[in-house]
């Protein structure tokens, strides 16, 4: 059985008060013996005494907690996420508490309640809020970061597409390149907007491609009616099995590819790559706990709506930022894990 203060109290001999303001570092301690105090440690390490996390978050009003509500850590990205954040925490002296939506926007309403009831001192949120009556309430004067999406009276840190758009497409009307597919999985997707966006400016002709459950070849076939100059996806995983289709089927035809690369697990060695957008993992990770820890501490610095910039990369460029990731320790199990799967690939040929 747990030991308590009063456990210790009686064990010693005194109140449970005197040994709550000993423990606690209570200023009045010390008129405290020194041998009363000598006591009450040997009572501590003997009965290997835990302080109560959820008292003392009663007592001061912190839990030292932080939320983190997050679609799914099935995934590399967000599971890579998820753990980091929680190493980001405990350099704040934080514990992250997850809460998973599963892709049900009900889930993502109720995961924020049970964050908020179980006194998280705030929370991560990664999904796009939309709050009703009910959650707008209890967010009042509770500090929540959003990731993905900004509203004005909510802090918030997103990513800054735009310039790296511009570039893509500065690149693409050099390379000659006249029609864009757009391979996304919603017309409501950022990428979608932004590429049909710059597709008018520059006058090039658009093409969408919606893709869910549909196989690599059922795409191919759909990019083939295209007849697109170059495909931009907003992840690495459909270039990465469309290629690995066209090699295994000996297709030649291979469309130019523009995609999203955030990890060393997104690089793709094609000659077919023209480019990339990424997402620095370690800013997101680092400067949103900074942000969260600081909206937590210190409330009065109000709501603010930071950016952290994407770069777009050729394919050369490309090469060396994976060189400089997999020569970085931060991403050392992901690195691992690609090896490990690129290893389990070969052995199968």
């Amino acid at each position: 059985m747990r030991a308590t203060i009063k456990d210790i109290a009686e064990r010693v001999g005194v109140s449970k008060s005197l040994v709550s303001m000993y423990l606690n570092n209570h200023p009045l301690a010390s008129r405290i013996a020194e041998r009363t105090k000598g006591k009450i440690d040997e009572a501590v390490r003997e009965m290997n005494y835990q302080p109560s996390v959820t008292a003392r978050a009663l007592k001061n009003g912190k839990s030292r907690t932080i939320g983190l509500v997050i679609a799914e850590i099935s995934g590399i990205y967000s599971s890579f996420y998820t753990q980091s954040l929680m190493y980001e925490a405990l350099k704040y002296n934080y514990q992250l508490l997850v809460s998973l939506t599963r892709f049900n926007q009900e889930e993502e309403k109720q995961c924020l309640i049970n964050l908020i009831n179980r006194q998280t001192d705030g929370s991560i949120y990664t999904p796009y809020l939309i709050p009703d009556e009910r959650t707008g309430k209890l967010l009042t004067g509770y500090p929540i970061l959003l990731s993905n999406i900004v509203l004005p009276e909510y802090n918030s840190y997103t990513l800054e597409y735009i310039p790296s758009f511009q570039k893509i497409f500065s690149d693409l009307k050099k390379a000659g390149c006249r029609r864009i597919c757009g391979l996304f999985l919603s017309q409501a997707d950022t990428w979608t907007i932004l590429t049909q966006k710059f597709c008018r400016e520059f006058q090039m002709e658009f093409s969408l491609v919606l893709h869910r459950k549909n196989t690599a070849a059922e795409i191919y076939e759909k990019l083939v009616v295209c007849k697109s100059d170059c495909v931009i996806c907003s992840s690495s995983i459909m270039p990465s099995k469309i290629i690995a289709y066209c090699r295994e089927n000996g297709i030649r035809e291979i469309p130019r590819f523009v995609y999203s690369y955030t990890l060393p697990n997104d690089f793709i060695d094609h000659e077919m790559v023209f480019g990339v957008i990424v997402n620095p993992f370690k800013p997101q990770v680092s400067e949103r706990m900074a942000r969260i820890v600081e909206m937590i501490e210190h409330p009065e610095t109000g709501v603010r709506h930071q950016i952290i910039p994407t770069r777009y990369l050729n394919r050369e460029e490309l090469c060396e930022y994976y060189r400089e990731q997999v020569e970085d320790p931060y991403y050392r199990i992901i690195v691992e894990e690609r090896g490990h799967f690129l290893n389990r690939k070969g052995n199968k040929r």
